[in-house]
């Protein structure tokens, strides 16, 4: 999309939609070249995070199919705090680390039930939305994965997203 809206076009992959590369998309990130990274929950390269340069070729996945348990990846972030890439998996039940490179590190904490997208806090923790289990809500973890608290108000339910305000205030989005 243009600035003002206006819808350009399919950027990735180039040349149109090709499910056999993305299928069941839900985060996105640019690394620090500028390629896009995508996750992958289905189809044929599911379990992977693609990778695509910028003029949106395929250029190969950069975290590999199902690498160190990936298994329906919802978000990849990178955190500047720790230098390395979070990604959240639905069906895993982690938020997995990876390096620069895309090589599997380990987890950072293991999420009941269902975690979706992650954002670094200002502090250096870092937040998750989970959709469900006993951990439904906003888990905030330390930047080791310790749980600090998790927020989940009566009204709210199937957290999707979580955004750490200006204010310290945590913005959310539910299913």
């Amino acid at each position: 999309y243009a600035l003002d809206g206006t819808y350009i076009g399919v950027f990735a992959p180039a040349g149109g939609v090709n499910n056999a590369i993305l299928d069941n998309m839900r985060g996105i990130s640019l690394d620090a070249a500028g390629n896009l990274l995508v996750t992958v929950g289905g189809g044929a390269n599911d379990d992977a995070v693609a990778q695509f340069d910028t003029a949106g070729n395929y250029v190969g996945n950069f975290i590999a199919n199902g690498a160190g348990g990936l298994n329906s990846p919802f978000d990849v972030t990178w955190r500047t705090g720790a230098t390395d890439w979070l990604v959240s998996a639905s069906t895993s039940d982690a938020v997995h680390r990876y390096d620069a490179a895309g090589a599997y590190i380990g987890d950072l904490a293991l999420i009941d039930n269902f975690p979706q997208q992650v954002a670094e806090a200002g502090n250096g923790n870092v937040l998750v939305a989970n959709f469900g289990g006993t951990q439904e809500g906003i888990v905030e973890l330390t930047p080791a994965g310790a749980v600090v608290g998790i927020y989940n108000p009566a009204v709210l339910g199937g957290n999707r997203g979580a955004y750490e305000l200006p204010n310290g205030n945590i913005l959310t989005t539910n299913g």
